[in-house]
Protein backbone atom coordinates (compact mmCIF):
# COMPACT_ATOMS: atom_id res chain seq x y z
CA UNK A 1 0.00 0.00 0.00
CA UNK A 2 1.32 3.42 -0.98
CA UNK A 3 -0.58 5.57 1.54
CA UNK A 4 -4.08 6.69 2.47
CA UNK A 5 -6.63 8.69 0.52
CA UNK A 6 -8.94 10.94 2.53
CA UNK A 7 -12.60 10.66 1.57
CA UNK A 8 -14.73 13.82 1.61
CA UNK A 9 -15.78 13.57 5.27
CA UNK A 10 -12.27 12.68 6.45
CA UNK A 11 -10.75 15.48 4.37
CA UNK A 12 -13.22 18.06 5.72
CA UNK A 13 -12.44 16.92 9.27
CA UNK A 14 -8.69 16.96 8.58
CA UNK A 15 -8.81 20.51 7.24
CA UNK A 16 -11.23 21.91 9.80
CA UNK A 17 -9.37 20.29 12.67
CA UNK A 18 -6.23 22.28 12.00
CA UNK A 19 -7.60 25.42 13.65
CA UNK A 20 -5.58 26.42 16.73
CA UNK A 21 -6.80 24.73 19.90
CA UNK A 22 -8.81 22.02 18.13
CA UNK A 23 -8.14 18.32 17.74
CA UNK A 24 -10.08 15.61 16.01
CA UNK A 25 -9.95 11.91 15.31
CA UNK A 26 -8.70 12.21 11.71
CA UNK A 27 -5.73 14.40 12.65
CA UNK A 28 -4.96 12.24 15.68
CA UNK A 29 -4.96 9.13 13.48
CA UNK A 30 -2.87 10.78 10.72
CA UNK A 31 -0.23 11.75 13.28
CA UNK A 32 0.23 8.08 14.23
CA UNK A 33 0.92 6.66 10.77
CA UNK A 34 4.06 6.68 8.66
CA UNK A 35 2.23 6.48 5.33
CA UNK A 36 1.52 9.65 3.33
CA UNK A 37 -2.03 11.04 3.26
CA UNK A 38 -3.52 12.14 -0.08
CA UNK A 39 -6.65 13.89 -1.33
CA UNK A 40 -8.09 14.04 -4.85
CA UNK A 41 -8.96 17.24 -6.65
CA UNK A 42 -12.50 15.80 -6.93
CA UNK A 43 -12.79 15.61 -3.13
CA UNK A 44 -11.32 19.08 -2.76
CA UNK A 45 -13.88 20.43 -5.25
CA UNK A 46 -16.72 18.57 -3.51
CA UNK A 47 -15.80 19.96 -0.08
CA UNK A 48 -15.36 23.40 -1.65
CA UNK A 49 -18.88 23.19 -3.10
CA UNK A 50 -20.17 22.39 0.39
CA UNK A 51 -18.28 25.42 1.75
CA UNK A 52 -20.07 27.60 -0.80
CA UNK A 53 -23.37 26.48 0.76
CA UNK A 54 -22.31 27.88 4.13
CA UNK A 55 -24.82 30.56 5.18
CA UNK A 56 -22.42 32.59 7.29
CA UNK A 57 -20.25 34.77 5.00
CA UNK A 58 -17.47 34.72 7.62
CA UNK A 59 -17.43 30.90 7.81
CA UNK A 60 -17.76 30.56 4.03
CA UNK A 61 -14.81 32.90 3.36
CA UNK A 62 -12.72 31.17 6.02
CA UNK A 63 -13.37 27.74 4.46
CA UNK A 64 -12.63 29.02 0.95
CA UNK A 65 -9.37 30.60 2.08
CA UNK A 66 -8.25 27.30 3.61
CA UNK A 67 -9.37 25.21 0.63
CA UNK A 68 -8.04 27.53 -2.07
CA UNK A 69 -4.77 28.59 -0.44
CA UNK A 70 -3.65 26.32 2.39
CA UNK A 71 -4.66 22.92 1.02
CA UNK A 72 -2.76 23.18 -2.30
CA UNK A 73 0.33 24.43 -0.45
CA UNK A 74 0.13 21.80 2.29
CA UNK A 75 -0.69 18.80 0.11
CA UNK A 76 1.47 19.71 -2.92
CA UNK A 77 2.01 16.55 -4.96
CA UNK A 78 -0.30 14.66 -2.58
CA UNK A 79 -3.23 16.57 -4.15
CA UNK A 80 -4.04 14.05 -6.85
CA UNK A 81 -5.39 14.87 -10.30
CA UNK A 82 -7.70 12.46 -12.06
CA UNK A 83 -5.96 10.72 -14.97
CA UNK A 84 -7.30 8.80 -17.95
CA UNK A 85 -6.46 5.54 -16.13
CA UNK A 86 -8.46 6.72 -13.10
CA UNK A 87 -11.38 7.58 -15.38
CA UNK A 88 -11.24 4.16 -16.99
CA UNK A 89 -11.46 2.46 -13.59
CA UNK A 90 -14.17 4.93 -12.50
CA UNK A 91 -16.32 3.90 -15.49
CA UNK A 92 -16.39 0.40 -14.00
CA UNK A 93 -16.68 1.36 -10.32
CA UNK A 94 -19.54 3.82 -10.81
CA UNK A 95 -21.77 0.79 -11.47
CA UNK A 96 -21.10 -0.60 -7.98
CA UNK A 97 -23.70 -0.17 -5.26
CA UNK A 98 -23.49 0.24 -1.53
CA UNK A 99 -25.36 -1.88 1.03
CA UNK A 100 -28.51 0.17 0.48
CA UNK A 101 -28.52 -0.79 -3.19
CA UNK A 102 -27.87 2.82 -4.21
CA UNK A 103 -24.89 3.67 -6.44
CA UNK A 104 -21.77 5.05 -4.82
CA UNK A 105 -21.68 8.83 -4.62
CA UNK A 106 -19.72 10.62 -7.33
CA UNK A 107 -16.80 11.65 -5.07
CA UNK A 108 -16.73 8.20 -3.47
CA UNK A 109 -16.64 6.41 -6.84
CA UNK A 110 -13.84 8.66 -8.13
CA UNK A 111 -11.89 8.15 -4.91
CA UNK A 112 -12.40 4.38 -5.15
CA UNK A 113 -10.94 4.44 -8.68
CA UNK A 114 -7.90 6.39 -7.44
CA UNK A 115 -7.44 3.90 -4.58
CA UNK A 116 -7.48 1.00 -7.05
CA UNK A 117 -5.05 2.57 -9.50
CA UNK A 118 -2.67 4.13 -6.98
CA UNK A 119 -2.86 1.32 -4.37
CA UNK A 120 -4.14 3.57 -1.58
CA UNK A 121 -6.18 2.73 1.48
CA UNK A 122 -9.30 4.84 1.94
CA UNK A 123 -10.22 6.90 5.00
CA UNK A 124 -14.00 6.74 5.15
CA UNK A 125 -16.90 5.60 7.27
CA UNK A 126 -17.96 3.35 4.36
CA UNK A 127 -16.32 0.05 5.29
CA UNK A 128 -18.17 -1.71 2.45
CA UNK A 129 -15.72 -0.09 0.00
CA UNK A 130 -12.78 -2.29 0.99
CA UNK A 131 -13.81 -5.24 -1.25
CA UNK A 132 -14.51 -2.85 -4.12
CA UNK A 133 -11.11 -1.15 -4.00
CA UNK A 134 -9.16 -4.19 -2.88
CA UNK A 135 -7.43 -2.07 -0.25
CA UNK A 136 -8.13 -1.45 3.43
CA UNK A 137 -10.49 1.25 4.61
CA UNK A 138 -10.17 3.01 7.92
CA UNK A 139 -12.66 5.02 9.98
CA UNK A 140 -10.72 6.94 12.65
CA UNK A 141 -13.85 8.43 14.25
Amino acid sequence: MAGWLLGPEAFADFVSGQAPGTTNAVINWASTIDDPVYVTEITLAYVRSRALEERSPRHRESWLRVLDEQVPAEFGSRLLSISRLHLSRWSEIRLETGPSGKPLSLPESFDAAVCLVDRLGYVTRSDYLSPIIGMPTHAPW
